[in-house]
């Protein structure tokens, strides 16, 4: 495996379309046993035993995960097939825009999400509006949605204006990871938003925050990718996952007990659920409040916070585009700003990979994928391709100065229905943050080698946390 996170700026990815027929994309209704040149995807592993080789496979991409997809792409095509002898089983990675428009477009009846089998579930509970389907998957997106946009981001500003001042407060001259400071600033808001103002918490509530905080720093470290990469169908190899979430929901069960006895539930997330019902009318359980709010924890915290932490990872390294956003963001061009964290999300998606779990058979270009497969689309191939971002490697925010890209071209946030529901207050965050860090510092640029992507938990950040030489705070 050749590091891509090195690749010359120049370098192609060998990722194009082939033809009006490789780019057709299909759920069938009935198992096809030929259809012309059809055939499986090249198989990578041996099914679903456990023999050296599986294990290899599970291991390279648990650790190695994008250099896995850019090798075997130039290996094998756009549509390739891993069998792991842990969930999610057998799987194809595809990475055609026009098969992600397919899938992602699919009634759910043909392809929905494949949450279930992965390793975020025993995590965030089957109740969650990350892990759910049919019915209750939409009420959970009518309760939650509006709270992350139109006038709800109004309510986020006041936290994050906070929450940034206190980080930049604290930073050092000289080398700081960004990463653990764009975290911190959206540990902040997501806590705020979920629990209310950190100066209003009841002696409960301040408890778990600071037990969020502790679960969190737990998520990053060693053992909880190896927790991930035992990801099986047997309960026993999820013990790794359990005495942190053990803590977590045992105080927050403290805190609901205590909302429920207040008068007011509050304004916040917490108040919001603890007010709404289930479409029976039924008042949501303590588990299902549960699910929802570390969902929300986890994925407002961890894809914000390294957003940040790349696109500056991404424009230290580019001096001229460097000077160039930071003389916008003093100038107040946040259009300009915007480019370059799109073009951030476009090369380092945080989160590389979108499932779906395909419910019948469907047809890839040539390829016939039975019923049963998970189908992996990867952002991260999908960014790379010569033919809808030429000089993939290169780090171009000017790419989108005067262009946004087409529909399922660009997909930071996931896509189709089950989209990331707090994609606007994210996308506002890591522009504010981004902007802020540019007018209120000064960074070192210079021409090193990229930093590689680590994988943790479901998002890919950068391995040395973003690390930059500051020389001045304002």
């Amino acid at each position: 495996m050749g590091g891509w996170h090195r690749r010359a700026a120049s370098a192609a990815s060998g990722l194009r379309s082939l033809g009006a027929d490789a780019d057709a994309a299909e759920p069938l209704n009935e198992p096809t046993a030929s259809h012309g040149t059809d055939r499986d995807p090249a198989p990578v592993g041996t099914g679903g035993r456990v023999t050296p080789r599986t294990v290899g496979t599970l291991f390279r991409h648990t650790w190695h995960h994008a250099d896995a997809m850019f090798d075997d792409a130039a290996r094998l095509g756009e549509v390739v097939r891993y069998r792991y002898p842990a969930n999610p089983g057998q799987t194809v990675v595809i990475s055609n825009p026009a098969h992600v428009r397919a899938l992602l477009t699919a009634n759910p009846r043909f392809a929905d999400t494949a949450a279930r089998l992965y390793p975020i579930r025993p995590v965030v509970g089957r109740s969650s509006v990350l892990t759910s389907v049919g019915p209750w998957h939409a009420h959970q997106r009518d309760l939650l949605l509006p709270r992350f946009h139109g006038v709800s981001l109004a309510g986020h500003r006041a936290a994050l204006e906070t929450a940034t001042d206190r980080a930049l407060s604290t930073l050092p001259i000289g080398t700081a990871r960004l990463a653990r400071i764009a975290e911190s600033v959206a540990l902040d808001v997501i806590l705020t938003s979920l629990l209310g103002p950190r100066e209003q918490l009841t002696d409960a509530e301040t408890h778990l925050r600071g037990v969020s905080e502790f679960l969190l720093w737990a998520s990053g470290r060693h053992i909880a990718r190896v927790a991930q990469m035992v990801n099986s169908p047997w309960r026993d190899a999820q013990l790794l996952n359990r005495p942190p979430m053990w803590l977590w929901h045992r105080n927050l069960r403290h805190v609901i007990s205590e909302r429920r006895r207040s008068p007011d539930p509050g304004d916040d997330v917490l108040g919001l659920l603890l007010r709404a019902h289930a479409p029976d009318g039924s008042a949501l359980t303590d588990a299902e409040i549960s699910d929802e709010l570390l969902t929300l924890l986890l994925g407002g915290h961890e894809t914000t916070g390294n957003a940040v932490a790349w696109t500056f990872e991404r424009l230290t390294r580019h001096r001229r585009a460097y000077h160039a956003v930071r003389d916008a963001a003093l100038a107040g061009e946040d259009d300009v700003v915007q480019s370059a964290v799109l073009e951030s999300l476009r090369s380092r998606p945080v989160v590389p990979y979108i499932t779906r779990e395909l419910m019948v058979p469907w047809r890839f270009g040539d390829h016939i994928v039975p019923a049963g497969t998970v189908a992996e689309i990867s952002v991260l191939l999908l960014h790379h391709r010569d033919d809808l971002y030429p000089r993939p490697f290169a780090f171009t925010p000017e790419r989108f100065h005067d262009a946004r890209p087409a529909p399922f071209t660009l997909l930071p946030f996931g896509g189709g229905h089950r989209r990331c529901l707090g994609a606007p207050l994210a996308n506002a965050e890591i522009t504010y943050l981004v902007r802020e860090i540019l007018r209120r510092t000064e960074l070192r640029t210079h021409d090193r080698p990229g930093e590689p992507a680590r994988h943790r938990n479901v998002t890919m950040v950068p391995a040395a946390g973003a690390r930059v030489q500051v020389l001045s705070v304002r």
